[in-house]
């Protein structure tokens, strides 16, 4: 590529501040050059002329950023190193295809995909296709299709340790697996993907797992089936490739691999060789217990602190195993010293830094399990612990007993150290999970209290392999299986690297670690002389694996756009819903949404009818402003219900009445919390309305009065604020009292069990128009309930919250 045409396109992209890029169709956004927190239109503009000089008199990266400094200096590092990173590669990529249009030489593009297990039907359907390059068949389907990127906050294995996918040049060697034997190896990288992306995410969320992914994003997986199966056989089963959005309830992401490691029997520092294993064990003391200081010129001295004196005869062992007739080994009443003189020994440990600098050599973590076992197992001793079951039962007796497996927690002020040991872990065929609580905190010691001045970093060594999918609650009243998938809005940069092989990279999101896939495909210019001409191509047998060449003869495809998107969303998979046996399965909106979009609904009505499918038109967006129409409607005969429930002759008899209705975002809020609304509806029975102006309320101050409770339609529509009560698992709606400075408070229960539901429904007239958007109705045994209501002081609301017995997660209490 020319390097005067990523010059030229940086030079053509429009500076504009970030909500009007926000607006922008997601082909526009590429044409654009914008800062996030920056609103300034000019300044925005000389960043841009910056980078353009930078490109035109070839400056560094760190010349070019030292000048954006200087006029944006509230902006982080970080900040604008991944923005210099990311324009830059936007504009040598649309070079790229640039050169390709403008060159006479090159008259048509061809795509290639990597033809394996792993490629989508999408891919498998493109590769080979030749079009003329103006064609608009390269404006949707100039690769990459899928995606498949991480959110911005995701981190990545590499042979240099882990980094943020921020930080990735796209120039190292990433740790992946192979698919069919689940050894762990390291691959370098093809290209970097990163590009400003806003919509929905794919959230898989549970308590030791989280990763947020692009709903095109080729996750690493085992079928549910095939995992069982396998497993029962004992065998290996084979990890495979497919889209987030479509993945199935109970697939399995797998977590953990097989390491081989460099056997080597010893260790050369200088003109030492130490035995491996005890220098192993050796490291483990020292990473964790140990300090080095020079005494005098040619002289320095180690300390291995430790207080327990069951480890004192272990340590001396290793330290006369690896040191006799080489250094001085002495025991005290705090551990051991070693004293020496050798100074290419003194620089080995010396360069470890301090406590909250040490780390792991990067040609120890390559050695084989054992080794690293050895070195896992010492640290443990001086900075960890181990959660025995059986241990913790025996204690406990008859008041608790744990439930969870046996497993291991390592300590360290060191975030590089953390990350090694995380590592090790993997590389032992064991589950790394890393948190890090807040730093600054006070831990009483033996000898006084004393305030931490680095962050602890916990690493839990974990026996899971693997990690479930649950697309729905199961069971929870008995099995605890809540649902861990979910779909969230992301606005920001996602990142990607496409590998030479394997396509698959161990990430980290929040300290909890997966394999996961990558990005694939390729365009390639064609010369007019080459058609009618064979290429060669790798292609991997599906079966067994085994690489081989076949060839391709380039000719013009007469592929249509349409078609290809009509394979593509009529080959997803339908969420499956409701009783197994009758084999009914639902199609997602989202599917519904862009089959019209595309125009081949019927083509999708038709493929519903062959699977026996349920497919409903209307969508929730439709279904939200049918249902406000409504509830407009049943404001006046609300009013009336009220007059007649608050009437003197008025017995109540557990009338219901419609009052509101959950949102869809508000829904989704809900869901994220462990309750799953089986209604969006929320209705009020006379009783509660009773029950919130009886007399005993009205004495302490708490009871509503009528216009308020005429009001309620309004309060649920638009509150002040909506809280998730953890203690209760209700959600309150909060609004300010029209009459004093209280405020308002309204509980509502989430499908709460009311006898004789279906009746009461098909008592109240209005409800016949809601049984017509929502179908589900017909079926339900709960709803959602306002439970009670009445008056508050803010400062009791305020009291919970800083309690952490509640959460705010809509609005504020103003």
């Amino acid at each position: 590529m020319k390097f005067e045409e990523a010059i030229d396109y940086l030079k053509s992209m429009i500076p504009m501040k970030k909500e009007e890029f926000n607006k922008l169709s997601a082909h526009l956004k590429y044409r654009a050059f914008t800062i996030a927190k920056v609103s300034s239109e000019d300044l925005i503009n000389k960043v841009k002329q910056i980078y353009t000089k930078a490109l035109e008199e070839g400056k560094t990266k760190a010349e070019s950023l030292q000048e954006v400094h200087k006029i944006l200096p509230n902006l982080t590092a970080n900040h604008l190193s991944t923005h210099y990173n990311n324009n830059v590669m936007i504009a040598y990529n649309a070079g790229r295809i640039r050169h390709f249009k403008e060159s006479s030489a090159v008259q048509y593009l061809m795509y290639n995909a990597i033809l394996d297990g792993h490629t989508t039907n999408l891919c498998r359907k493109l590769h080979g296709t030749v079009k003329p390059k103006d064609d608009p068949f390269w404006d949707k389907f100039y690769p990459p299709n899928h995606h498949n990127c991480y959110s911005e906050d995701t981190e990545v294995l590499t042979l240099e340790g882990w980094k943020s996918f921020k930080e990735v040049k796209g120039n190292e060697i990433f740790a992946s697996i192979n698919p069919d034997t689940h050894e762990i190896e390291y691959v370098p990288a093809c290209r970097k993907i990163a590009y400003p992306y806003k919509g929905k995410m794919i959230h898989l969320k549970a308590p030791n797992f989280d990763l947020l992914v692009t709903p095109d994003h080729n996750m690493a997986y085992i079928s549910s089936w095939k995992y069982k199966y396998r497993k029962k056989k004992g065998k290996i089963p084979k990890i495979e490739l497919r889209e987030a959005r479509t993945l199935a309830d109970s697939d399995v992401i797998p977590r953990t691999g097989n390491w081989k490691g460099i056997e080597k029997e010893t260790i050369q520092i200088g003109n030492l060789e130490f035995d491996t294993y005890y220098f192993m064990k050796f490291m483990g003391w020292y990473l964790s217990e140990g300090s080095i200081t020079k005494k005098s010129k040619n002289h320095w001295q180690i300390k291995i602190s430790q207080e327990k004196d069951e480890y004192i005869p272990e340590i001396l062992d290793t330290c006369n195993s690896l040191f006799k007739n080489l250094f001085n080994i002495h025991k005290w009443t705090g551990g051991i010293f070693i004293t020496g003189s050798d100074k290419s020994f003194y620089e080995y440990l010396k360069k470890l830094g301090k406590s909250y600098e040490k780390y792991i050599p990067a040609e120890l973590k390559q050695l084989s399990p054992k080794y690293l076992r050895a070195l896992l197992d010492t640290y443990i001793k001086g900075d960890g612990t181990t959660y025995n079951t059986q241990k913790i039962n025996s204690k406990k007796g008859n008041k608790w007993e744990a439930n969870f497996s046996d497993y291991k927690i390592y300590f360290t002020s060191s975030k590089k150290l953390a990350d090694d040991i995380s590592e090790l872990i993997l590389k032992c065929g064991k589950l790394p999970s890393i948190k890090l609580p807040s730093g600054g905190e006070e831990v009483k010691f033996k000898n006084g209290i004393y305030k931490i001045k680095h962050p602890v970093w916990i690493i839990a060594e974990l026996n899971s392999k693997n990690f479930h999918i649950r697309k729905r609650d199961r069971n929870k009243a008995k099995t605890g299986q809540k649902r861990n998938y979910f779909e969230i809005d992301y606005e920001g940069y996602v990142y990607c690297v496409e590998l030479e092989k394997n396509h698959i990279l161990y990430v980290r999101r929040n300290g909890k670690c997966c394999w996961s896939g990558n990005c694939r495909s390729v365009v390639y210019p064609v010369h007019k002389n080459q058609l009618g001409k064979k290429i060669s191509y790798i292609e991997a047998d599906e079966e067994t694996g085994k690489l081989r060449r076949k060839e391709i003869k380039i000719k013009p495809s007469k592929l249509n756009p349409k078609t290809i998107l009509k394979d593509k969303i009529l080959s997803q998979e339908f969420q499956f819903r409701g009783n197994p046996e009758k084999a009914i399965y639902e199609i997602p909106d989202s599917l519904i949404d862009r089959a019209i979009k595309y125009g081949i609904i019927e083509d999708l009505i038709k493929t519903a009818k062959n699977y026996f499918c349920k497919i409903k038109l209307s969508t929730e967006g439709e279904c939200e402003k049918n249902i406000r129409k409504i509830f407009v409607k049943s404001k006046e005969s609300f009013e009336d219900f009220i007059q007649e429930v608050l009437s003197l002759n008025f017995k109540p008899k557990g009338r219901l009445k419609p009052i509101g209705w959950l949102s869809k975002d508000l829904r989704e809020l809900i869901k994220q919390k462990g309750l799953n609304p089986k209604t969006p509806l929320i209705v009020i029975n006379d009783k509660r309305i009773i029950h919130s102006i009886r007399d005993v309320k009205a004495i302490r101050g708490s009871s509503l009065s009528v216009k308020e409770i005429k009001n309620l339609p309004d309060i649920l529509e638009n509150p002040e604020a909506v809280i998730f009560d953890k203690i209760h698992q209700n959600i309150i709606y909060v609004s300010s009292s029209l009459e004093d400075p209280k405020k308002n408070k309204i509980i509502v229960e989430i499908n709460y069990k009311l006898k004789k539901l279906k009746k009461l429904i098909k008592q109240e007239p209005e409800f016949k128009d809601i049984l017509e958007i929502y179908e589900e109705l017909e079926n339900i045994d709960s709803i959602n309930l306002i439970k009670t209501l009445g008056k508050v002081e803010k400062r009791q609301i305020i009291k919970h919250i800083n309690a952490n017995e509640y959460e705010i997660i809509r609005g504020k209490i103003h």
